[in-house]
C-alpha cells in the first residue's frame, strides 16, 4: 500500500498464469480488500482488523474441513468466532446502510445526466438531497436525517465508486445465497472482484462529470496489478 500526493492508491496482485488454487486465493486477498476499503474509507485501524478477522475467519473454515490445525498461524488460530464475527459483520452492516444508499443515489444522478441536482423516482423530480434522506429514513428515521445525510455522503465519497461497482458483481456470485443478506459468502466465492475493481477505477475517472463534488484525486484508487 502506499500514497501518492493526490489519493490513496492500493494495488491488489492476480496473475493470470497462476494456478487455480494460487489464482483462487490471490481473489481472496484482493476480495478481503475491496471490502474492508469500501466499508472503512478512511479508517486504516479497522480496516486492518477487518483484513484480520476475514482471514481468521477463511482460515478456520479451512482448518475444520480439513483437520490441519498445526499449520493455521497461532495469532489466527486464537481469535474467538465471536470477534471475528463481531468484526465481519459491523463491516458488513457499513457497507449496507451507508455506502449502498450512497452508491443508488450517485447512479441515479449519473443516469439522469443532472449533476448534483435532482433525480426522478416513479416519474417524479425529487432533489437528490430528499431523496438520499427518504432512503436514510428507512433505517434512522426522521429525527436524524440532516446529519446521518451529511455523514453518509462526506465518509462515502472516497469510495463511492467502489460502493457503485459493488452491487453490479456481487449478486452474480455463484451462491446459493443472498450476497447481501449473506455477505461471507463474497468471500467464499471472489471471482467478482476483478471485474469489480476494474468497472469501479473506471467510474472513478468519469464520475466528476456527473458529481460535481467527487473529486478523483481525493479517492481511494485499488488497482489489480498483474
Amino acid at each position: 500500500m502506499r500514497k501518492d500526493k493526490a489519493a490513496e492508491v492500493i494495488a491488489v496482485r492476480l496473475n493470470p498464469q497462476a494456478s487455480r488454487d494460487a489464482r483462487a486465493a490471490q481473489e481472496t486477498i484482493a476480495a478481503i480488500a475491496y471490502l474492508a476499503i469500501l466499508a472503512y474509507p478512511c479508517e486504516w485501524d479497522k480496516r486492518d482488523a477487518f483484513v484480520k478477522a476475514a482471514k481468521a475467519w477463511l482460515l478456520k473454515k479451512w482448518m475444520h474441513k480439513n483437520g490441519k490445525r498445526e499449520l493455521i498461524d497461532e495469532s489466527y488460530r486464537t481469535m474467538k468466532n465471536q470477534q471475528i464475527d463481531g468484526c465481519l459483520n459491523r463491516a458488513f452492516r457499513r457497507i449496507a446502510r451507508r455506502r449502498l444508499p450512497a452508491a443508488e443515489l450517485a447512479d441515479a444522478l449519473v443516469m439522469n445526466h443532472c449533476p448534483n441536482a435532482a433525480v426522478y423516482v416513479n416519474g417524479r423530480r425529487v432533489t437528490a438531497r430528499r431523496w438520499m434522506e427518504w432512503r436514510l429514513s428507512c433505517q434512522y428515521g426522521d429525527s436524524t436525517l440532516s446529519n446521518e445525510f451529511r455523514r453518509t455522503w462526506k465518509e462515502t465519497k472516497p469510495v463511492l465508486h467502489l460502493a457503485m461497482a459493488y452491487p453490479r458483481f456481487v449478486s452474480k456470485t455463484e451462491t446459493a445465497f443472498s450476497p447481501f443478506e449473506h455477505p461471507f459468502a463474497l468471500m467464499m466465492n471472489p471471482s467478482w472482484v476483478a471485474k469489480a475493481i476494474q468497472l469501479a477505477e473506471g467510474m472513478r475517472q468519469i464520475l466528476p462529470v456527473y458529481i460535481s463534488n467527487f473529486d478523483a484525486s481525493e479517492s481511494v484508487c485499488l488497482l489489480l496489478s498483474y
